[in-house]
């Protein structure tokens, strides 16, 4: 589960974490809000159940940054997807430039959606890159 912010002023209610928060003087990176370059292609893979909906839901939206939701699943969602079979395919189909959500929906044994865009934002692609 990828990790938009761990500060308690980003993310009010993540209540996770808050020993190694304590322990953070100077917030050098408040967040990854602004650290994206259009010029990489990104790949998110979360679970919908739990709190990690107050990390996904914070980042941005764009063509090169594919949001992907995994609805039956929560926290730790690449020891689900290693446990399966299916994390080094999904790996080399991002790198190699084939990964699609109907290639992952037919490859994983996890349903698996990309998240709806907000209104007015872009919305992320679903097809092959």
């Amino acid at each position: 589960m990828p990790q938009f912010s761990v500060r308690p002023k980003v993310i009010p209610k993540e209540a996770r974490w808050s020993e190694y928060r304590a322990a953070i003087s100077d917030w050098r990176y408040s967040s990854l809000q602004d650290r994206f370059s259009p010029e990489t292609e990104y790949f998110l893979f979360s679970g919908r159940k739990g709190p990690d909906w107050r990390q996904w839901r914070r980042f941005p939206e764009a063509p090169n940054i594919s949001n992907v939701l995994f609805s039956d699943l929560g926290h730790g969602v690449a020891k689900h997807l290693k446990r399966t079979g299916v994390l080094n395919p999904i790996i080399a189909a991002c790198f190699e430039g084939r990964f699609s959500l109907a290639w992952l929906n037919a490859t994983s044994p996890f349903k698996a959606e990309l998240r709806a865009p907000k209104s007015g934002g872009p919305k992320p692609r679903p097809g092959p890159r």
